[in-house]
């Protein structure tokens, strides 16, 4: 008898697992959602919100959009490299204990 139903019954297989797998993706898009418009949680994602009460209307201009853009950018600061030779010298009077040295 059931093999006289055998293609409904795998149709509506396929039927219900795919409402499945739609609530789920639907339920985890929510979720996520609700989670970015959490505010100051102590769960992640973290959020802190900066409030300045002298600051009444910021200007969103193009100075501003420029403002951005620089701090985005790479910029050169003041960073050593490892001396390997000079480490090496420094190293072989202290037995094998390790001090760097940067140049």
């Amino acid at each position: 008898m059931l093999a006289r139903y055998e293609d409904l019954i795998r149709l509506g297989g396929y039927i219900l697992a795919y409402a499945f797998l739609v609530a789920l993706l639907l339920y985890r898009f929510r979720r996520r959602r609700s989670e970015h418009i959490a505010l100051d949680s102590d769960k992640p994602p973290y959020v802190w919100h900066i409030r300045i009460p002298e600051v009444e209307h910021l200007q969103f201009g193009p100075a501003f959009q420029r403002l951005l853009n620089r701090l985005r950018q790479r910029t050169k600061g003041g960073t050593y490299q490892l001396d390997v030779p000079g480490t090496i010298r420094a190293t072989i009077p202290k037995a094998g204990m390790a001090d760097f040295q940067y140049r």
